[in-house]
């Protein structure tokens, strides 16, 4: 898939998760159901664009080594543990027989946002936007808020959506 539709479509699918919870806890209680399905498939396809997000700005630096590969290690495994942890609730049977231990998944959502934020700040760079400059800050600021709290999904999904197009627009540019 092209990075500029990846860009555009993780924030809306996020906003689709965002939304699906906010409907899916109006009774107070969360899933199962079809909000909770929906919402986690979504969920799930905006970790999967994140991953090949992250292949794609790893394949744009082909010279990658040491802390820069490092970054794009962890934001990987961090998907791969988003993911992971995603299919789990989906089908909550996997959890007797595959659950992940504690402390990975305590440090599994930092792993990411680290190699994340880490990735998006060298891609933003390689295609002309400063690494001091908005989307790398939004990218962490949106990590932040849905880490807070879940109901910040949709304000999540707007602080993606202006961290990531500007650099899939930019991506598509010329460099």
């Amino acid at each position: 898939m092209k990075p500029r539709v990846l860009t555009t479509a993780i924030p809306l699918l996020m906003l689709v998760y965002g939304v699906a919870r906010l409907l899916d806890g109006r009774d107070g209680v969360y899933g199962p159901g079809l909000a909770w399905n929906m919402g986690h498939l979504a969920f799930l396809a905006a970790f999967m664009g994140l991953g090949a997000l992250t292949v794609h700005f790893w394949r744009s630096n082909p010279r990658a080594k040491g802390g820069v590969l490092a970054a794009y290690v962890a934001a990987l495994v961090g998907v791969a543990l988003f993911v992971w942890v995603i299919v789990i609730d989906l089908v909550p049977s996997l959890d007797e027989r595959a659950s992940l231990p504690d402390p990975i998944m305590a440090v599994g959502p930092l792993i990411f946002i680290s190699g994340f934020v880490a990735s998006l700040t060298l891609h933003a760079r390689r295609v002309g936007i400063r690494w001091w400059a908005a989307p790398p800050l939004l990218a962490l600021a949106a990590m932040v808020a849905v880490g807070a709290d879940l109901d910040l999904l949709p304000v999540t999904a707007l602080l993606l959506a202006a961290a990531l197009v500007p650099v899939g627009l930019r991506d598509a540019q010329p460099v």
